[in-house]
């Protein structure tokens, strides 16, 4: 059985490169989309966390196209921008790796306490 080979974020980028070319947003139209989409989440989280009973676990059926929406807008961000975003992410988490030691002492404890407090 052959197995298949795992997608990298940079052929996620390609894929929606294409996938998106003839219906392109305009790089500022780009940005605004996100907002959207990112909007578009916060209403889902508010619906079910804030506005109904918060204890409930956040449905996940709800959150994933969300998500969804969101990584592929900003994918196409990335590309309306010559960005490859794979690279940035890796220089990015190589760049706090070095950060996380001194972040979890301080840190750490306060946000396992707010964790404990508002994650359901």
């Amino acid at each position: 059985m052959a197995t298949m080979k795992k997608k990298s974020l940079r052929d996620y980028q390609k894929r929606v490169t294409e996938l998106l070319a003839p219906v392109r947003h305009p790089q500022l139209a780009n940005l605004i989309a996100l907002m959207e989409e990112v909007g578009e989440l916060c209403r889902e989280i508010m619906n079910e966390q804030i506005y109904k009973d918060a204890s409930a676990p956040l449905l996940r059926n709800k959150l994933e196209p969300e998500l969804a929406d969101i990584l592929m807008t900003l994918l196409e961000l990335g590309s309306n921008y010559g960005v490859d975003l794979q690279e940035a992410l890796d220089r990015k988490l190589e760049k706090i790796r070095h950060k996380i030691p001194s972040w979890t002492k301080t840190l750490g404890p306060v946000l396992a306490k707010k964790r404990k407090q508002f994650d359901t």
